[in-house]
């Protein structure tokens, strides 16, 4: 064992630099007012770079972002609302009505189908309600959306509207047909 202060021989695949020191060298310790900090050659410079956590948005900024979305959505109901209300008008012409009570009046052997008197005025509100429906809501979630205001929700309440008016007229429609009534009671078990 070397004598105390002694250097240690360098071994033959250690470098100068690569050697301990020996414990009589001192460390020296580095207080914040000696360190220098190394310069930031990144591609910003000197300017700090992006946070690893991202800030959350302002709540303008989820407004925006709300109002978008729904206004997407909001084009896309109202899109397939022209769908819904073209076919319910056909649903609704005169002799789509006839057709669905000469198939319920052989569905249920109700007797021979006869043409209804007042088929044809519901035919003409079905016709005339549904783009009234479909225009009413759409004015409404327009006004809304320049109003920044969210109305997606316009063309769901649109559509709902537009199948009862269907649901409505087609019950009215079949309901001038009294005999058909009294068919579809009696296979239920509720007429006599």
């Amino acid at each position: 064992m070397p004598a105390r202060g002694a250097r240690r021989p360098r071994l033959p695949w250690q470098s100068a630099s690569s050697r301990q020191p020996s414990s009589s060298v001192r460390s020296v310790t580095r207080s914040p007012s000696n360190v220098t900090k190394p310069p930031n050659n990144g591609p910003r410079g000197d300017a700090p770079g992006p946070s690893p956590i991202p800030t959350p948005p302002t709540p303008e900024e989820r407004r925006k972002v709300t109002r978008r979305i729904d206004l997407i959505y909001g084009i896309a109901l109202f899109v397939m609302g022209i769908v819904a209300t073209i076919s319910s008008m056909t649903a609704l012409t005169e002799n789509a009505l006839a057709a669905q009570a000469a198939a319920m009046f052989e569905q249920y052997e109700a007797g021979d189908y006869v043409r209804a008197d007042g088929l044809a005025w519901i035919s003409l509100a079905g016709i005339i309600v549904h783009p009234l429906n479909y225009a009413l809501w759409l004015w409404i979630a327009l006004g809304r959306w320049r109003a920044e205001k969210l109305a997606a929700w316009c063309a769901i309440v649109g559509a709902i509207v537009g199948w009862l008016m269907s649901t409505l007229l087609v019950t009215a429609a079949l309901m001038m047909h009294p005999q058909l009534t009294d068919a579809v009671l009696k296979q239920a078990g509720l007429g006599g």
